[in-house]
């Protein structure tokens, strides 16, 4: 991923392409990214009331930086401005500290709301806050009542499976739902996923002193490898690592090194991002 000084020539086409279509492209290679953000963050049960309440803070701590470089007073009134939020909510986030704790917006997924009444009222649950066993339709103590009084307009068929999918409940033999757990937790691949994506991200919104965006030109390759052992396996990461280390040497063989004289300069940027090694199901013949 390399960063490149903007050239007269480009400026003046991006000119001509007129406020309209930048803008059509930056709706375009948004909602990339968004959608891809998305897929990621649905499978863990993470919907948008939660990414919603920590865009939020994001854009208020963002603002308030971007604020703090031409002036030393925080005003709430200019973050509001940049954001689109009203001063309020601009307020409550800069008072703790723009940032959404998961504590703060778990209670917004509604698959949880019904696993917190499942333990904790009298009517689906022991005095000792254990959930009990409940038939999936009935007037009283019932799966489809418990969904009604704790997550809205959201329909009980629908629900069980969206929990079902995220491994809250079961269904025993004699088709009554089980409470397996009550919080829905992100999987480790999807952790480690977006830990890969931070330092890309972080680099590509780099801006120079002086405020003006930098071009890029990026290239993305997916190669699949296979061996036939874990031996195999380990000898060719060691093998990749030590390659990504030589071509990074080779890119600083590249640099005439700093000088008075230079008059142009190039970031690049490098990651490399693997699976873990995981069995390949063969078809029997």
């Amino acid at each position: 991923m390399s960063r490149v000084a903007p050239n007269r020539a480009n400026s003046k086409g991006r000119r001509q392409l007129g406020k309209g279509s930048l803008d059509d492209h930056l709706h375009e290679q948004l909602s990339k990214i968004l959608i891809s953000l998305a897929h990621l963050l649905l499978r863990n049960g993470y919907g948008y009331s939660k990414i919603n309440a920590v865009t939020k803070a994001a854009f208020v701590k963002a603002a308030a930086e971007l604020h703090k470089e031409t002036h030393k007073k925080r005003n709430i009134a200019r973050i509001a401005t940049l954001t689109g939020l009203t001063r309020l909510e601009v307020s409550r986030l800069l008072r703790s500290g723009a940032e959404a704790s998961p504590g703060n917006v778990v209670q917004l997924n509604r698959a949880v709301r019904v696993a917190e009444g499942w333990v904790s009222d009298r009517e689906f649950a022991s005095f000792k806050n254990k959930p009990r066993r409940l038939p999936f339709s009935g007037p009283e103590g019932s799966f489809t009542k418990l969904v009604r009084k704790y997550s809205g307009d959201i329909p009980a068929r629908a629900m069980a499976e969206e929990m079902r999918r995220l491994g809250m409940v079961s269904v025993d033999s004699g088709k009554t739902m089980r409470l397996v757990r009550s919080q829905i937790s992100a999987s480790r691949s999807t952790i480690s996923s977006l830990r890969a994506m931070a330092p890309w991200v972080r680099f590509l919104t780099f801006r120079t002193e002086n405020g003006a965006s930098e071009q890029f030109r990026s290239k993305a390759d997916f190669i699949r490898m296979s061996f036939d052992s874990l031996p195999q396996v380990r000898a060719a990461i060691r093998e990749v690592e030590t390659r990504r280390a030589a071509f990074i040497d080779g890119l600083l063989a590249l640099t005439t090194g700093p000088s008075a004289n230079n008059g142009y300069e190039i970031s690049v940027s490098v990651a490399l991002a693997a699976t873990h090694p995981k069995r390949v199901a063969r078809n029997k013949q």
